[in-house]
């Protein structure tokens, strides 16, 4: 399989689980969710909540272990989040001098869903639409974010990178 056949699977893939998750079992919350995928084809779902910083890194060197012992070649990853514009001219890398999105009053609620290989990678995104009883009734492609490659500097989008 090609490596764009494959990213674009794996993100199908994310997407199913987060609507099954979210839409069919009405679930409140879609836990961060990773798919691996060995050189054999092997797969290994996990999933890896996290509260706050500390353990969202600790997330993140659990998962590198695990794709270091299963020989991962390729991944998925999906949850939800928020985001909120940049200024127009600020770049990563540079201070933040505006909130972070979870403190942004113009957030915006989205499901994520990153695929990578050591070389590639893509990523697409939906927002998250509430109803008047506040629960999830619908997830809509936000156009906002690139398919192409990761839109934000991030360690997920770099775990089999060299």
């Amino acid at each position: 399989m090609k490596t764009a056949d494959l990213l674009n699977k794996l993100i199908e893939l994310a997407y199913s689980h987060a609507a099954a998750t979210l839409l069919a079992q009405k679930r409140r919350e879609l836990l961060p969710t990773w798919l691996l995928i060995n050189a054999e084809g092997q797969a290994k779902i996990m999933a890896t909540p996290w509260r706050d910083n500390r353990e969202k890194r600790m997330a993140e060197l659990f998962i590198k272990l695990q794709m270091a012992a299963q020989g991962t070649v390729a991944y998925s990853f999906v949850t939800e989040a928020w985001v909120a514009q940049t200024p127009p001219d600020w770049r990563p890398g540079q201070p933040r001098t505006f909130p972070e999105p979870r403190n942004d009053p113009a957030r915006r609620e989205v499901v994520i869903a990153l695929a990578c290989t050591a070389d590639a990678q893509r990523m697409r995104s939906w927002a998250i639409h509430r109803n008047h009883l506040e629960q999830i009734a619908g997830l809509e492609e936000d156009k906002s974010f690139p398919t192409t490659e990761c839109s934000f500097e991030s360690w997920m989008c770099d775990l089999l990178k060299k």
